[in-house]
């Protein structure tokens, strides 16, 4: 899973929509389903919207069967009233049988007031 800080609000329609800022902090919760310890494999965080992508990239570290972890993206520039999409995508490279919920995304919206 993704959360912002400051942290997004879901509107009526279902769109995220994060209090006007120019920073955002993305948090990523990356968890070892499985039933063997994992390796320490890396994790990409793409924003998208207004300008080029920011792609950031950190490592897992090694998390044993049922473990997770919180991995922290921080200070990213945003441009108030803008649409974005955070997508975080873990590459497993040992041991992963089940690639497809390897990928998280989240479109929202920078309030402008």
């Amino acid at each position: 899973s993704i959360t912002s800080d400051p942290l997004w609000n879901v509107d009526p329609s279902d769109q995220a929509i994060v209090p006007a800022t120019e920073l955002l902090n993305f948090s990523v919760v990356v968890g070892n389903a499985g039933n063997v310890a994992s390796e320490p494999e890396p994790i990409e965080l793409t924003l998208s919207g207004e300008s080029d992508p920011v792609v950031l990239s950190e490592m897992v570290p090694v998390l044993e069967p049922g473990q997770q972890t919180a991995v922290q993206f921080l200070e990213i520039p945003v441009i108030p009233g803008a649409l974005y999409e955070v997508a975080a995508s873990l590459t497993a490279i040992t041991n992963d049988v089940d690639l497809e919920d390897n990928v998280v995304s989240v479109l929202f919206e920078v309030n402008d007031e």
